[in-house]
């Protein structure tokens, strides 16, 4: 056997590693990361990685489209600690106190610099919007672009599994996971690989007896259409090989995520029932109550309602307290991914967006 002859039965007999799909909330969740250097160090592996990922300019646009709305999130953790109560300490205590404060604001001050740099110079500062950049500069064949001749394509499935109610759909008027999805398939079909496709909300799939499934009618559709097998997960680690700690601070990112989305939810229910009580006492138009009651039963269900409803006849007829009012009309913010129910990370106001 000759060298080059031996060469080729050992890439033969080489097992073929899947390919990955990584959804929009995944890059989303590691931003206000404790640790972002690891993450950072992670990025630049899952760029290493980019002979094998699906991914799409539609893709792209969601996570670069979401990522500022992150930043004031971000910012109100990072405020200035206030000083000692001179009244809760003694001179000595409140001594040490100070100083401690002072330390911490320093941290908070070095981190603030860090955030202003990522906010002003992304392609210098921001490794998960160079991660992003660089999935699409590369433009391999797993790398869907406008230009190319099967977008159209694409987008046409897209829009009939949407109009069909096949999963994955969100309850809006968005098909982007749709777009995914075919993309995903297509990619699996036209190489013979199987999939790993990454994401940390309910679009995909759901847990069962504590671990993630595919969702029964895409795995279903998934072996028909291709042949070959798709895996959800919703870790990079779990897929990507790389060093405990990157991984250790992967867990630790999505930990903080699901935190915050579950405070925020908490927030909108605990408004929706404030505004629902108050609505009782109103007298108002019945277009205005319909519209006021859509925005309650929403936000009782820890969803924000802006995404789906005009607050016109809700500001100009009802009137409701400047505290409710104010909580009711903010904007879903896209970063607080929800990943044990639906995500509005990548919802927007283009049908695409999913």
């Amino acid at each position: 056997m000759t060298p080059n002859s031996r060469q080729s039965a050992d890439t033969a007999c080489m097992p073929i590693e899947p390919l990955i799909f990584i959804d929009a909330n995944v890059f989303l969740n590691l931003y206000g990361s404790r640790d972002q250097t690891s993450i950072d160090a992670l990025m630049r592996k899952v760029l290493e990685e980019h002979e094998r990922i699906i991914f799409s300019e539609q893709l792209a646009m969601e996570v670069l489209k979401n990522r500022r709305s992150k930043f004031s999130a971000i910012e109100a953790k990072l405020a200035d600690i206030p000083g000692p109560l001179s009244h809760f300490s003694t001179k000595d205590e409140r001594k040490a106190l100070i100083n401690s404060v002072r330390a911490t604001n320093a941290e908070l001050a070095k981190a603030r610099q860090a955030l202003a740099k990522i906010v002003k110079s992304p392609e210098r500062h921001d490794e998960i919007y160079k991660c992003v950049v660089g999935l699409i500069d590369h433009s391999g064949p797993l790398c869907l672009t406008r230009d190319m001749g099967n977008h159209a394509g694409m987008l046409a499935r897209a829009r009939e599994r949407y109009l069909l109610r096949y999963p994955p759909q969100k309850k809006d008027e968005s098909y982007g996971d749709a777009f995914h999805w075919e993309w995903i398939v297509y990619c699996a079909t036209s190489r013979h690989r199987d999939v790993y496709l990454v994401s940390q909300d309910s679009d995909f799939g759901h847990k069962r007896a504590g671990a993630l499934v595919i969702d029964e009618f895409l795995d279903v559709e998934f072996r028909r259409r291709t042949k070959r097998k798709v895996t959800l997960v919703d870790k990079l680690h779990a897929v990507i090989e790389v060093p405990a700690k990157l991984a250790e601070a992967e867990d630790e990112a999505v930990k903080q995520s699901r935190a915050a989305s579950a405070e925020a939810t908490g927030r909108r229910q605990a408004t929706g029932h404030e505004f629902m009580q108050w609505l009782m006492t109103r007298a108002e138009p019945e277009e205005s109550l319909y519209a006021a009651n859509v925005i309650a039963e929403a936000l009782l269900k820890g969803r924000s309602p802006s995404a789906n409803l005009g607050f016109g006849p809700l500001q100009d007829d009802v009137k409701a307290p400047d505290s409710l009012q104010e909580l009711v009309s903010q904007p879903e913010n896209p970063l607080l991914v929800e990943t044990d129910e639906r995500s509005g990370a990548d919802e927007g106001s283009d049908a695409t967006d999913g």
